[in-house]
């Protein structure tokens, strides 16, 4: 159902946020790999404003032993019922909707596909202005919050917590309390290829993880400077290409380098090595998501992307991904478009990661 605006004495139709929500944007988003990869399972707690952590289950339940002839028996949980909540984000982006003589033409031709516009010329209605417009808000309200959890995402991947801080929000900490011992830092950094000794440093990192995490390395992230580095190390040609022969070939398939896309080098010691140099601009500034010197052992790949409720009085407490809405103001005049989130992720074993932002100097 559209809405319906009085702009100077003429009633123009603009889209509500259903008709905007099933309108695909074929432009390229921001790559959502590293939380896809690491926190792809999604959970809602309707009516709450922070996680109840015990109510994220991370052991496999067993069935109980019954007689036949019994009732179903109810699986019960063991262990500490002390209940740890962890405060959620509160994510509120808006926009104001106005008028633009530069448009993306896949969005244009995506719009023309759905009907919502029907100029072939170029030449756009004040209406058709107004809706891409609407679409382009849309979309980047929604994308922005993607990259905020992208961010909390990497923060928690990489130190077990992140901080919630803005202009007018009180800051607090969201610290899930990973062991020390998992940041590590190697003797001698990885460019320093007579003398480093990466593959002992891997192998530190990884009984850390067993010893503290309970589990081995799955996946090694970095930044294609520290790979580089690792990949002529000394120690990493004698214990993985020598002993094939003097003409073996390395470990690691050639790549087209794609900055904008996290790339799989090859396999060391049962472990997937990708490197991932996506950068963001956060106030202005350029920043990389994963730090140049980075470099990360994770055993956890299956953590979570949690929600909680929309404070706003139409959504009632849901846990909605993105909660959208518009207001019409006369005084000043303005469309303004808000979306509201309140997300949280959530690592389903902490002391999954070990790593560090000092492999390279």
């Amino acid at each position: 159902m559209s809405i319906t605006v009085n702009i100077q004495g003429q009633e123009v139709q603009l889209l509500d946020e259903s008709q905007l929500a099933i309108v695909n944007n074929k432009t390229k988003p921001v790559d959502s790999w590293l939380l896809d990869t690491f926190f792809g399972k999604k959970v809602s707690f309707n009516g709450k404003d922070a996680v109840p952590l015990d109510e994220l289950e991370t052991s496999s339940p067993l069935a109980p032993f019954v007689s036949p002839l019994s009732q179903g028996k109810p699986i019960v949980a063991q262990g500490d019922f002390q209940r740890k909540y962890v405060k959620a984000a509160y994510l509120k982006p808006a926009g104001s909707v106005t008028p633009d003589s530069v448009f993306d033409t896949a969005l244009l031709v995506t719009l023309r596909e759905a009907g919502i516009i029907t100029t072939t010329n170029g030449m756009l209605s004040k209406q058709e202005q107004l809706r891409v417009a609407q679409i382009g808000t849309f979309n980047n309200l929604r994308q922005s919050i993607v990259n905020r959890k992208i961010l909390m995402a990497t923060d928690i991947l990489t130190t077990g917590k992140t901080v919630c801080v803005g202009d007018d929000y009180p800051s607090y900490l969201i610290d899930f309390g990973r062991d020390s011992a998992l940041d590590y830092t190697p003797t001698v950094k990885w460019n320093n290829t007579a003398t480093a000794k990466p593959i002992t440093d891997i192998e530190t990192m990884n009984d850390l993880l067993i010893e503290k995490g309970g589990s081995a390395a799955q996946m090694a992230i970095m930044s294609s400077a520290v790979f580089n580095a690792f990949a002529k190390t000394d120690e990493y040609k004698e214990r993985f290409r020598e002993p094939l022969g003097a003409n073996a070939p390395s470990a690691f398939a050639p790549q087209l380098s794609r900055p904008d896309m996290p790339q799989y080098r090859g396999e060391v010691a049962g472990i997937q090595f990708y490197t991932y140099d996506l950068t963001h601009r956060l106030n202005g500034v350029p920043a990389r998501y994963i730090n140049a010197k980075g470099f990360y052992l994770v055993s956890d790949m299956q953590g979570y992307q949690a929600q909680c409720e929309i404070k706003h009085l139409d959504a009632y407490g849901q846990a909605l991904e993105f909660f959208d809405y518009q207001v019409v103001e006369k005084d000043p005049s303005t469309i303004k478009m808000i979306t509201e989130s309140s997300p949280l992720i959530v690592p389903s074993n902490v002391n999954g990661v070990s790593g560090g932002n000092a492999f390279i100097a």
